[in-house]
């Protein structure tokens, strides 16, 4: 399970968007306390991070990186 400190997980099939940026989906819903209010980011929701940010591991054949939520550096609507 590729899960991140802050609860995102995030699929394998992530995208170069430039040199500096990856475009990556949540595979579990996942829930955030931002400033004592829970927020939920959604299973399928897609979000950007830096190319070097997080950790990347492999489980049962598929590659993960896992997150900090404060690695997280937009949300693609």
């Amino acid at each position: 399970e590729n899960k991140t400190s802050g609860g995102v997980l995030l699929a394998a099939n992530t995208t170069d968007v430039d040199n500096l940026a990856k475009l990556g989906e949540v595979v579990a819903d996942a829930f955030v306390n931002i400033g004592g209010n829970t927020v939920k980011i959604p299973k399928g929701q897609r979000l950007f991070y830096g190319k070097f940010s997080g950790v990347r591991f492999n489980k049962d054949g598929e590659k993960y990186t896992s997150l900090a939520f404060s690695e997280i550096v937009a949300v693609d609507d």
